[in-house]
Parts: structure tokens; sequence; C-alpha cells
């Protein structure tokens, strides 16, 4: 019994780290930079300090998002402003 106990462990000890290797053998796909799921991360400073930053990681896609919806403010802003100078 004693036996069997001993080479169950050794079985068990030697089997354990192969199929750790293995999990840590088969690399994830790397994304290309341009892909709208690869995760690019920003610094932005914060506002009234010189040396405080914050780190802000998004997918492009998400990056892609807040560009247009700024976009669509900047303009809406803009126009905004016309018409109201417009009616003067």
């Amino acid at each position: 019994m004693l036996k069997l106990c001993m080479a169950v462990a050794c079985l068990v000890v030697l089997v354990s780290p192969a199929s750790a290797s293995e999990l840590a053998a088969t690399p994830k796909p790397k994304l290309d930079r341009t892909h709208p799921d690869f995760v690019r991360c920003v610094k932005i400073e914060e506002t009234g300090s010189l040396v405080r930053q914050h780190k802000v990681c998004k997918s492009n896609a998400e990056w892609a998002r807040i560009r247009e919806r700024q976009s669509t403010e900047a303009s809406d802003m803009v126009e905004r402003q016309r018409v109201g100078f417009s009616r003067e």
C-alpha cells in the first residue's frame, strides 16, 4: 500500500509540471496594433498637477467611439454658437 501511494505521488509530481509547461507553451495570439480588440494605454495628466498622471487602457474600438463622440459634440457646439450669433 505504501509503495502504491509513493508511486502515485511521484506520478503526480512528474505529470504536473509537464502540463503546466504545456499551458505556458501555448502563447496567446498577438493582435496587430490596428486590430479593434488591441488594448492601448494612455497616460493622462491630471489638471492642476505638475506630476500626477493616471493611466487609461481601452481597446482601439473604444478609443474610436470616444473620438467620434467628442468630434460630434464639438461640431454640435460650433453649430449652436453659429446659430446663436446669426439670430442677433
